[in-house]
């Protein structure tokens, strides 16, 4: 497919604005040390929505778990929210 991207994320910062919701997708790039307790992310992507839209993402998300969790057990939680 032209213009098709396939992207891997292990990190997603979230923005909004009252016009649209940004996802921006990123890898973690190093891991955190004595001197820089905090992880280094190499930005990928982005991906730029109405509110409306994001909303409906999650819904669909939502149902998703269920179903996953439903065959496969519990997603544990990892990280901060």
């Amino acid at each position: 497919m032209p213009g098709f991207v396939s992207l891997y994320t292990n990190d997603t910062q979230i923005h909004t604005t009252p016009w649209d919701i940004r996802l921006i997708f990123g890898e973690i790039a190093e891991g955190p040390t004595k001197e820089r307790p905090s992880v280094r992310i190499k930005a990928t992507g982005e991906v730029r929505m109405w509110p409306q839209h994001a909303k409906r993402i999650v819904a669909i998300l939502l149902k998703q778990f269920q179903q996953y969790e439903s065959k496969y057990g519990p997603i544990p939680k990892v990280g901060d929210d």
